[in-house]
């Protein structure tokens, strides 16, 4: 229930609910306006978990905010920070991801941290006990880019690969299981991919080609196949092609094409596939408004 805006001048803005400080202005008072977060500069990349926020500076300090009952935070403790503040010894970090109680840290070197809540096994270092510090995601190929869904957490191998840890009850790792995976699994006959992103519980991908997959949960039809049947592996839209960018919400996911064409689908209960309408649609539909 937060947004963090990051500027081309490495300035970070953020607004919206503020109960745990998640706002990072040194108050815990919603915001219906952005305010600038006086602290930060230089930042290169920011993450709005739950009701937490992470943000990476150029040379590579991470600062946590916000919510830390589950020690997502990664500071050693339990106590919560109304304003950005830096973790301790955790360097060489190139960008972060939070989920809804956990966090995770791509470094320079392709390896994975993660630390706070590890119920699923979202912290992928083969156990459920959640962690205060950063800690190593084990089993990992050296990794390009990650995304946290809510409880679970997905990154693209240096060879194109998906792979996952953490809640997979409905299927939203993709590896045709419906357990949890406490170390990363790979994502089913899935390669070339761009970039991969998790929700509450699916998942997405692009490939370099502009196709999309999605799998995982589709009771409310988020993954776009027309049914509303769930997947256990990625499973191609055909009707999509020249992708370029992705985005999964909670019930709902959003993709652009190479020319700017906005498609999406899934739950539209408060309008979030923006065609017009509040029906939902198992098919993709275009975003109407937006050149």
């Amino acid at each position: 229930q937060h947004t963090l805006v990051l500027k081309f001048d490495g300035t970070v803005y953020a607004f919206g609910d503020n109960f745990f400080g998640q706002l990072g202005d040194g108050t815990t008072h919603d915001s219906s306006v952005p305010v600038w977060l006086e602290g930060l500069s230089n930042i290169v990349s920011i993450s709005a978990g739950g009701r937490h926020s992470l943000a990476v500076d150029r040379s590579g300090t991470v600062f946590a905010w916000g919510d830390n009952s589950s020690g997502q935070l990664g500071n050693g403790t339990l106590d919560r920070n109304p304003t950005p503040r830096p973790i301790e010894d955790l360097s060489g970090v190139a960008a972060v991801s939070a989920g809804l109680q956990h966090s995770v840290a791509l470094l320079a070197d392709g390896s994975v941290l993660a630390w706070g809540d590890n119920e699923r096994g979202q912290l992928g270092d083969g156990t459920v006990v959640a962690r205060v510090n950063p800690g190593r995601v084990l089993s990992l190929p050296p990794v390009t880019s990650l995304e946290c869904g809510t409880f679970h957490t997905l990154a693209r191998s240096s060879e194109g690969e998906v792979w996952g840890w953490g809640w997979n009850q409905l299927g939203q790792l993709g590896n045709g299981a419906a357990t949890d995976a406490t170390l990363p699994v790979q994502a089913s006959d899935l390669s070339d991919v761009l970039v991969a992103h998790g929700a509450l519980v699916h998942s997405a991908a692009v490939t370099a080609s502009g196709e999309v997959y999605t799998w995982g949960d589709n009771r409310d039809s988020q993954l776009g196949d027309g049914t509303e049947m769930a997947s256990l592996v990625p499973q191609e839209l055909n009707s999509l092609s020249n992708i370029r960018l992705l985005a999964a919400g909670t019930y709902h996911t959003l993709v652009m094409e190479s020319d700017g064409t906005a498609w999406s689908w899934g739950s539209n209960l408060y309008g979030q596939l923006g065609d017009g309408t509040t029906t939902e649609s198992n098919v993709p539909v275009q975003i109407l408004g937006l050149p």
